[in-house]
């Protein structure tokens, strides 16, 4: 084993509290070794939630200590999959919901939240999902932008994504 892979190695044993060397086969990632989770070899672990759903072959949210990020929700009824009418505040609120069912079964709510991007489909509904998103924070504000788009997926009028930061200790 060459010296840079015993000192790193080394490092994550202490971060565990312990100076033992742990041997680790290398090119497997850190999955073997029953005591060193994904964080702590620098791998991103992901985050699903049964009360959302994902239109593609991505990941609800992906964490990397400390910081998770989601990835944007479409306002999706997370049980029958439909999108959700009733205009632009309506869609937002479940963007919110489906957000934050994800960020609740990591143990975050929007407390956490750091930074929120928006994406709107007519920049002229902006009053009505500004008036729906205000309902889900409180100061200090997240971090927003908001940007208009051409279309978004299964004719959306509004998608969200967000950034938490997980809390110290």
């Amino acid at each position: 084993m060459n010296l840079a892979r015993t000192v790193e190695i080394q490092g994550i044993a202490r971060q565990l509290g312990s100076e033992a060397v742990i041997e680790v086969e290398f090119g497997k990632g850190c999955n073997h070794i029953p005591r060193v989770d994904a964080a702590n070899c620098g791998m991103r672990s992901t985050l699903t939630s049964a009360r959302a759903r994902a239109v593609g072959p991505y990941s609800h949210g992906v964490v990397s200590d400390p910081f998770v990020y989601l990835s944007g929700q479409t306002p999706l009824d997370p049980d029958s999959g439909a999108l959700v009418g009733g205009g632009v505040g309506a869609q937002t609120a479940q963007c919110f919901d489906n957000l934050l069912a994800v960020l609740a079964d990591d143990g975050l709510d929007e407390g956490d939240v750091v930074k929120v991007n928006v994406y709107l489909t007519d920049m002229g509904t902006f009053e009505e999902m500004n008036t729906a998103y205000a309902t889900r924070f409180s100061e200090p504000f997240p971090a927003r932008t908001t940007i208009g788009v051409a279309a978004l997926p299964l004719g959306a009028a509004v998608e969200i994504e967000l950034i938490a930061r997980r809390r110290n200790g």
